[in-house]
């Protein structure tokens, strides 16, 4: 009976660490992830349109990829200070 008890605590135990640290080590942020995808699909779709648009073309691509970084950088923000608050709420009549 005492083996039986150890194992299930150790189980237990077991099952709670590998159960919750993948989740706190998560990266969800589904708006920041389907902004990057986005802005990934406008940059193929200006990649692929004819270059006939005089220089703004080439400048939407760069505008573009200095967005994707942005939104790369927020993300990686945001996992390196989980408990800090949004800044859009605090400031949520700036945006």
């Amino acid at each position: 009976m005492k083996k039986l008890t150890t194992l299930l605590i150790a189980f237990t135990f077991v099952t709670c660490a590998f159960g919750v640290v993948p989740l706190a080590n998560a990266e969800p942020q589904p708006n920041m992830t389907a902004a990057l995808n986005l802005l990934r699909d406008a940059r193929e779709q200006l990649i692929k349109a004819s270059n006939d648009k005089g220089p703004h073309r080439v400048e939407a691509i760069r505008a573009i990829e200095n967005a994707i970084r942005e939104v790369k950088d927020g993300i990686e923000y945001d996992n390196r200070h989980p408990d800090r608050g949004s800044d859009y709420d605090r400031r949520r009549d700036r945006y």
